[in-house]
């Protein structure tokens, strides 16, 4: 997998949502699922102390970021942290309800007492069978569940820009090979 250019899909959004839901100042960031992406390497230029944990190895390097080439469910972290963050990421989690024991099992023990998580994630209905989940407000529940929602955003693509849009409206959107629509969600413990 290469560097993505993210003007034409989903992490011109992510991205910019992420960072204007992050509400701290230099705190202890763990991005999961990072190893191709510039975002760790924007954080820690933003002064967080970011560590990127991917079953793939990353190329890319800051002082204030350090990769793991891991997998989440094995890695054993040795501090807790301020934020963590999945950009397009959970639903690519295992099979069947590893995404909501990933969630349970090992990112709430991780955050800090006023910890928040940010998750972006396809939403709708999955048409074919994909390499990934799609989630509608049912599987939403099931993974948050024992978090508090605090921000729950979602976005379409309509022609090629991307657009904010009521949940209730993407409920039918169909999710094929390309993702078209997003829910970006802000949980606190």
């Amino acid at each position: 997998m290469f560097l993505q250019d993210i003007s034409h899909c989903e992490r011109i959004v992510e991205y910019g949502w992420i960072l204007e839901n992050l509400c701290i100042n230099g705190g202890d960031i763990l991005d999961v699922g990072s190893c191709q992406t510039y975002f760790p390497i924007m954080l820690g230029g933003l002064g967080h102390k970011v560590v990127g944990v991917d079953k793939e190895a990353s190329f890319l390097g800051h002082p204030n970021v350090s990769f793991e080439r891991a997998n989440i469910f094995t890695y054993t972290f040795r501090q807790k942290f301020d934020r963590v963050t999945l950009i397009s990421t959970i639903e690519h989690i295992g099979e069947g309800n590893d995404d909501v024991d990933m969630m349970q099992e090992i990112i709430k023990p991780l955050l800090k007492p006023e910890g928040k998580v940010l998750i972006t994630t396809p939403y709708g209905k999955l048409r074919i069978n994909s390499p990934f989940r799609v989630y509608d407000k049912e599987r939403l529940l099931k993974l948050c569940e024992g978090y508090k929602i605090e921000k729950e955003d979602y976005f379409a693509q309509v022609g090629s820009c991307w657009v904010p849009v009521q949940g209730d409206v993407l409920k039918n959107q169909i999710i094929d090979e390309r993702v078209s629509s997003i829910v970006c969600l802000k949980l606190g413990i």
